[in-house]
């Protein structure tokens, strides 16, 4: 068989709202979380990036059925969101933001997002050394 062909492709997307916040998650397994682009104007979420082929020796495939190349997936989310405040996290091949929505209509304007990491995400707590807990009271 011969190496994947990189052709475009759009990655699944998923929806759910709380009462303050929306999640939208974006299955993108074997992207590097450095393709990513994350960009929202308005209520339009638009996710771009690339998957590339680890190793396009055309003799070791025997057979391939996963997508290769750029994608683009633009989703218009269904209530108005806060731009200024959306978290982005890679975990696992999947793609989780975490966005603010408003009641009413928000003011539209562009906006980028840096995706992290688990361990780059500013909510997670850092362990202490024991050293400290032990200077403790």
């Amino acid at each position: 068989m011969t190496a994947p062909a990189e052709q475009a492709w759009e990655p699944k997307v998923n929806v759910r709202r709380s009462d303050s916040d929306m999640l939208v998650e974006i299955d993108v397994p074997g992207v590097d979380r450095g393709s990513i682009d994350v960009q929202v104007l308005g209520r339009t979420l638009t996710v771009r990036g690339v998957r590339s082929v680890a190793d396009a020796n055309d003799e070791d495939w025997l057979i391939s059925e996963s997508s290769y190349g750029s994608f683009q997936r633009s989703v218009e989310l269904p209530v108005a969101i806060d731009s200024s405040d959306i978290r982005a996290e890679f975990r696992q091949g999947v793609l989780i933001l975490t966005i603010r929505h408003v009641y009413g209509e928000s003011e539209p304007h562009a906006a980028h997002v840096h995706v992290a990491t688990r361990a780059e995400e500013p909510f997670v707590r850092k362990v202490l050394s024991g050293d400290f807990y032990d200077a403790c009271p």
